[in-house]
C-alpha cells in the first residue's frame, strides 16, 4: 500500500510527500511554518484538542484561517 501513519519529534525525518497522516504537537507546526510559510507540502490540517486554549494553540488557528485565503486549493 502507497499510505502510512507517522507519529513525528521535532528532530525526526518529516514523512514521504504522498500518501502519510503526521500526527504532531502544536509546536511543531509552528516550527514546520518557520520554513514553509504556507505549509505548501500539507494538504489537510486536523486540529485536535483545539480546545484546550494556550498561546501556541491560538497562533495556528489564526494562521491556518489566514492559509485559507492564501491557498487556491
Amino acid at each position: 500500500e502507497n499510505s502510512r501513519i507517522v507519529n513525528t519529534s521535532l528532530f525526526s525525518q518529516l514523512p514521504r510527500k504522498q500518501g502519510s497522516i503526521l500526527y504532531c504537537t502544536t509546536g511543531i507546526v509552528l516550527q514546520w511554518l518557520q520554513s514553509d510559510k504556507l505549509l505548501s507540502s500539507i494538504s489537510h490540517v486536523v486540529l485536535d484538542e483545539i480546545h484546550e486554549r494556550n498561546l501556541p494553540s491560538d497562533v495556528l488557528m489564526s494562521v491556518v484561517k489566514d492559509l485559507l485565503t492564501l491557498r487556491s486549493d
